[in-house]
């Protein structure tokens, strides 16, 4: 609220003053001053954000309602309107649109450092904590109330934005392997994949990065084929996570829980994981023979609730002769079934070889 004392004429006398105190706007004034701040907010917001609609505004943060008082100028209540009230602390509707539409494109998260770009100082971020509009999840992280990422995945993408915490999402690489990938143990949580302690959070990032605390940051420039994304957070594949895993030497239990979970929910391919790995086994000690392997990371695995794919994998790795046994049969009778006259046919060991693997698989179950 402005001293209506300072726009008065130091010259004028007290009538005049009297006057200029009892001066109001007519209804059209006040309606072209709504106007021009409506067309005003709607141009800054489109510049900013797009056609992103933001989330709800809690109207007891806020100063919403503008009504021009008798004696402020129309060119001051165009500045003032969405100004934060001194008097009372709330933030303007303008701030708090803004703050909850950037919120809305970052999966509702806002860093500290993004929170002061729009204007957002340290006591209007403690009157939105106090409120419970901002939680705090990161160092200097934070989740707006509107917000329906579970915390599973809150974790994470707040870490991930603490590595960039002045740069909004959107100002940020587009092409998620240009810029740094949730990893290892860390993707193996997001991914569902065991019960791997992660007492940190680890990225994969092309170039180096200043690490925030409790971060560790691996260089290396991934493949597109190597990452996805969930609920917004760039992450390693589970083929590339499972691989990651190994070549950090996590403990064979823990990793075999995890190279479970991942075939048992068709998220590779276990002949795939299989063929991968072998190059890995002198640096970590682990057995290369198809039977033995199974036995060493996946003694637990039931091979009755498997995929086609991974039965067949499954079947090639614990009976491999009689998967070559039943191909040899299988031939034939594809030989019969195709060609019934007897003439000369091309050789299809593939069709002949999944099909045997299939029949051992089930047969095992």
């Amino acid at each position: 609220m402005i001293d209506k004392s300072d726009q008065a004429d130091p010259g004028a006398d007290d009538t005049d003053g009297q006057r200029w105190g009892q001066r109001t706007f007519s209804p059209e004034v006040v309606e072209r001053a709504h106007e021009e701040i409506r067309r005003q907010e709607a141009e800054r917001r489109r510049r900013l954000f797009g056609d992103r609609q933001p989330f709800a505004v809690p109207e007891d943060i806020i100063d919403f309602d503008f009504e021009p008082e008798a004696g402020v100028p129309v060119d001051y209540a165009l500045n003032t309107a969405a100004a934060t009230d001194a008097t009372g602390g709330r933030m303007s509707h303008e701030r708090c649109y803004e703050l909850s539409i950037a919120a809305a494109r970052q999966q509702g998260f806002l860093t500290r450092a993004q929170l002061a770009r729009l204007g957002v100082d340290d006591g209007e971020l403690d009157r939105l904590r106090e409120a419970g509009l901002l939680t705090e999840l990161d160092h200097g992280v934070y989740q707006h109330a509107a917000s329906s990422v579970a915390l599973k995945y809150g974790y994470s993408y707040a870490a991930w934005l603490a590595l960039a915490p002045d740069r909004f999402r959107w100002e940020r690489p587009q092409t998620a392997t240009d810029d740094a990938v949730l990893s290892h143990e860390s993707a193996a949580r997001l991914l569902g994949l065991g019960a791997l302690a992660v007492p940190r959070t680890i990225f994969t990032a092309p170039a180096e990065l200043p690490a925030p605390r409790a971060t560790i940051i691996h260089v290396e420039r991934l493949a597109a084929a190597d990452v996805t994304v969930v609920e917004g957070i760039p992450v390693t594949t589970p083929f590339r996570t499972i691989l990651d895993l190994m070549r950090g030497f996590t403990d064979h239990d823990d990793f075999g829980r995890a190279l479970q979970e991942a075939v048992r929910r068709d998220l590779v391919d276990l002949q795939e994981v299989y063929d991968a790995m072998l190059p890995l086994a002198p640096a970590h000690s682990f057995p290369t023979a198809g039977p033995d392997f199974v036995a060493h990371f996946l003694p637990d695995l039931d091979p009755s609730g498997l995929t086609p794919r991974n039965l067949r994998a499954y079947a090639e790795l614990t009976a491999a002769d009689s998967v070559a046994e039943a191909q040899s049969r299988v031939a034939v009778l594809l030989a019969e079934l195709r060609y019934p006259t007897g003439a000369q046919h091309p050789a299809d060991d593939g069709l002949s070889r999944q099909i045997a693997a299939e029949i051992v698989g089930r047969l095992r179950r």
